[in-house]
């Protein structure tokens, strides 16, 4: 159903388990990072820990899952092997270590909110964010939502072009 809307912004409150990374986020990040090669797709999460523990080995199995695979599609927290056949991203991040970088040059860059500011300066094209109960809205409105302006003459006729996605579970 989710697939079936594909909304612009898609907020989606549904209980553990029931596939929110592996099911909504994981064949969004796919979709987009394909269709918009070389795009900045943020994920933003209340702490790094809580992403690179809770939300990123569901998200790597959900790549998996739609035909993904580390080191051969993606890389994660290491700056791509140009050799392995990676294009850049349009905006080269200066650190790789909070960075997923596709072979297509998109990049999923994690963003925390218990680092002040670390989303500003950032020029993206989509935003995802899992686990978002714990997130500080007020926060990401002043920071992290004002980035969302990234592209919009390369991307602007795609419907998902400057999207939200986000899940939480009651």
């Amino acid at each position: 159903l989710a697939w079936l809307v594909d909304a612009k912004e898609a907020y989606f409150i549904w209980g553990r388990g029931t596939g929110k990374t592996r099911g909504v986020l994981a064949p969004k990040i796919r979709r987009d990072a394909i269709e918009m090669p070389r795009c900045q797709i943020l994920n933003v999460g209340e702490t790094y820990q809580q992403i690179l523990t809770r939300t990123l080995p569901s998200l790597i199995t959900g790549l998996e899952a739609v035909g993904l695979y580390d080191n051969v599609h993606f890389v994660v927290g290491k700056k791509p092997d140009k050799k392995a056949g990676f294009k850049e991203p349009f905006e080269r991040p200066k650190n790789y270590d909070n960075t997923l970088t596709f072979r297509w040059g998109s990049c999923l860059n994690f963003i925390s909110q218990d680092k002040k500011g670390s989303s500003n300066g950032l020029n993206t094209d989509v935003h995802i964010a899992d686990e978002v109960k714990y997130l500080d809205y007020e926060q990401y409105l002043e920071e992290t939502y004002p980035t969302l302006r990234a592209n919009r003459q390369r991307w602007g006729h795609l419907h998902f072009h400057r999207s939200i996605c986000m899940t939480t579970s009651m």
